[in-house]
């Protein structure tokens, strides 16, 4: 698994920062684990192949946390093979979630699908999750005029307008051969009305 250089991560935490200050909030901790199985579901969709590098990933950087800890656990100094496997282990967070940070937790497609889930699942309401429901709140109010559908909605797109309807944000389910809205994304129904089935 290819990952960013030290440098990227380094600009990618400076990303992350002025994102942060502009408002714009990543999926919460607690619900990035999650957010990575719907980032991972949205990309077999998309490529028709099964992936799942983000809950490999994250499941990694989980790991080299959880050692990382291990090996401070009890407040002595490490040993210098600790340190070097520490420094390693570091290397991998570091670049392993400055990917993650990038192309899962802003993701504005993986925040919308998460947005449900973080708002009526979410108990104990933390610093992040509450900015990230605020940010999400507003974003649903500025397009309120949109419909959401709970299902996907199937569409008759002519092979002359795949194109328009790709970005319009439609996607093609390979199993039905055919065009679809998918469930929960804000449309505006007047642009997709010449395919309605």
């Amino acid at each position: 698994m290819k990952f960013v250089s030290a440098t990227k991560a380094q600009q990618t935490g400076e990303e992350l920062r002025r994102a942060a200050g502009a408002g714009t909030h990543p999926v919460p901790r607690a619900w990035q684990g999650e957010a990575c199985k719907v980032f991972d579901d949205e990309m077999t969709l998309h490529t028709g192949r099964r992936n799942d590098k983000a809950q490999v990933l994250f499941r990694k950087v989980e790991r080299a946390k959880d050692r990382i800890e291990d090996i401070h656990w009890d407040a002595r100094t490490p040993s210098a093979v600790e340190t070097k496997e520490v420094q390693k282990l570091q290397s991998l967070v570091n670049e392993g979630e400055a990917w993650l940070h990038r192309y899962v937790y802003l993701n504005p497609t993986i925040k919308e699908r998460m947005y449900p889930v973080v708002n009526n699942r979410s108990i104990n309401i933390t610093d992040d999750i509450a900015a990230y429901l605020q940010e999400m709140n507003a974003a649903v109010g500025a397009d309120a005029g949109l419909l959401r559908f709970h299902e996907r909605v199937y569409l008759n797109v002519p092979f002359s307008d795949e194109d328009e309807a790709k970005t319009l944000g439609a996607r093609r389910d390979s199993e039905e051969q055919l065009w679809y809205v998918p469930a929960g994304v804000g449309i505006d129904t007047a642009r997709f009305e010449k395919w309605a089935r």
